[in-house]
């Protein structure tokens, strides 16, 4: 994945705790393969989608692929979408069940 990213895109992580633990925000850089890799412990939030996409006047050609939960799912989706600049056939989703 990083070879084919180069430095032409960016792979953040966010790892999230289960609903019965609390979470505190925590932000860490793990190296894998000699390249660094962005670890947010928390949840993802709607700026961290909006800061994904780009700047509006590039997002023509983003394409923004949401996978997890159906909750998470549908409300990012539909937030991608009708973000402004987003093409609404480049955002794709794939549900936990």
């Amino acid at each position: 994945m990083f070879e084919s990213l180069g430095s032409e895109g960016e792979f953040q992580l966010f790892l999230t705790a289960g609903q019965e633990r609390s979470e505190e925000d925590k932000s860490e850089t793990m190296l894998i393969d000699g390249k660094e890799l962005s670890v947010q412990r928390r949840r993802v939030h709607d700026t961290d989608l909006l800061d994904a996409l780009g700047p509006v006047d590039e997002r023509g050609g983003t394409v923004c692929y949401i996978c997890g939960v159906p909750t998470m799912t549908d409300e990012f989706v539909e937030k991608a979408k009708r973000a402004e600049g987003m093409e609404e056939g480049n955002v794709l989703s794939e549900k936990w069940w």
